[in-house]
């Protein structure tokens, strides 16, 4: 029979769980006028190594006009300053940041016109060169991005522009910059906690179809924390906070969802419950609604680990989580709905992969795929807030239904 602990088919479609380097783009280049001077012997022909001299002078200047009107612009401001013109600014956005990025410590992956920005084996941000040569990029969530620019601020906390164009163009070149010496990761930095926002932070969960003793729960275990503006789900590894997203519970935040800086996703956020099953879902929401769907079918709700996206796999390779997978009888990957046919078979196969990674550290669970009905929802989360719906309007019917009509004496 299907269900949370049940056995199903390896992928549940619609079970029912209640009953993005490209090459460099062209440069215009000057045109490079050789005239010859006048007067005895300076043709340019008049002497063995003439001709030879005036090409070499030519190409010269050509190489010089070659490079990036950027680069013009950032050695001047370094002797005093100048501002960036109209062609400067375009100029900036085609500065291949792919060196950049590999100076900051990420991997790259080429995946068609687009390029995978990865730390360690999860994919954080998607880089394009468009066709007009001009670099954009977005964060692994879809809610923020922008130019090259934009994201030397975002890898390296730079602020001014010309600050951001000088890393572009690899530093100061007059004074090279020796490769810093390897630090110790450092955990992100966890805002203190807002009584106010928990109040809200509550009441959105509510709204969410999360129960309050699933609330609690996930409060006193350190899973959920609140800030003012948003919900924050915790990841841990010895003690110590190392994982941490933020949920905003705004309805018109610019970012709706983010992790904190330091964040390290192998360090997965775990909803404690039932070690011999397993669920490994998208999001701190999707965890809480899990454990709301185990209590109304009377189970003892399963341990939830918080993937972070269909893209990750580094959790997979954390002792504390191989462990408990090894020792699971049941582990299930739950997929999401996506906007359209392309983006579903690049999430489903990356579904695939978390799940075949599964079945290499425990070869005797039963390992299987599940995602809602196109109609129930994207994600588990929405499934569970589905349910509750579609079951509160059945009762709202089955009480109109009971109710007699009136006796009227004629």
């Amino acid at each position: 029979s299907s269900g949370i602990f049940g056995k199903s088919p390896e992928t549940n479609t619609g079970g029912d769980i209640e009953n993005t380097r490209c090459s460099e783009p062209s440069e215009s280049q000057s045109m490079v006028k050789n005239s010859s001077s006048s007067g005895s012997g300076s043709n340019s022909n008049s002497s063995p190594g003439g001709g030879w001299n005036a090409r070499f002078k030519a190409a010269s200047a050509k190489a010089r006009d070659k490079r990036s009107s950027v680069d013009a612009a950032v050695g001047a401001s370094n002797t005093g300053g100048t501002k960036f013109n109209a062609r400067d600014l375009q100029a900036t956005k085609q500065i291949d940041p792919l060196p950049f990025i590999e100076r900051m410590g990420y991997s790259i992956k080429k995946d068609g016109r687009h390029f995978s920005i990865r730390h360690g084996k999860d994919e954080a941000y998607r880089l394009t060169c468009k066709p007009d040569g001009h670099w954009v990029w977005v964060d692994k969530y879809g809610s923020h991005g922008g130019d090259n620019i934009d994201l030397v601020r975002e890898l390296s906390g730079l602020d001014r522009f010309i600050d951001c164009v000088y890393e572009l163009n690899g530093g100061l070149r007059a004074t090279p910059v020796p490769m810093p010496i390897p630090v110790a990761p450092k955990p992100p930095r966890i805002p203190p906690e807002s009584s106010t926002g928990r109040m809200a932070g509550r009441m959105y969960l509510n709204d969410r179809g999360i129960s309050d003793s699933t609330i609690n729960h996930a409060e006193q275990s350190g899973f959920l924390r609140y800030l003012a503006d948003g919900l924050l789900f915790v990841g841990y590894q010895a003690g110590k906070i190392w994982n941490a997203t933020k949920r905003s519970i705004m309805p018109d935040a610019e970012i709706p969802k983010r992790d904190l800086a330091g964040s390290d996703k192998s360090k997965s956020q775990i909803l404690e419950g039932n070690l011999e099953s397993i669920w490994i879902v998208e999001g701190g929401i999707d965890a809480l609604a899990v454990h709301d769907i185990a209590k109304r079918q009377g189970k003892t709700p399963p341990t939830v680990i918080v993937s972070g996206g269909s893209c990750v796999k580094s959790f997979l390779e954390n002792s504390e989580i191989m462990e408990k997978i090894r020792a699971a009888r049941l582990v299930v990957v739950a997929g999401e709905n996506e906007k359209n046919a392309e983006v579903q078979a690049k999430t489903d196969a990356q579904h695939e992969a978390q799940l075949e990674l599964v079945k290499a550290l425990n070869p005797s669970a039963q390992a299987m795929l599940w995602k809602p009905k196109s109609i129930m929802g994207s994600d588990v989360a929405d499934y569970n807030l589905n349910v509750q719906n579609q079951k509160q309007e059945q009762k709202e019917i089955d009480a109109t239904q009971k109710v007699k009509p009136n006796n009227f004496n004629m």
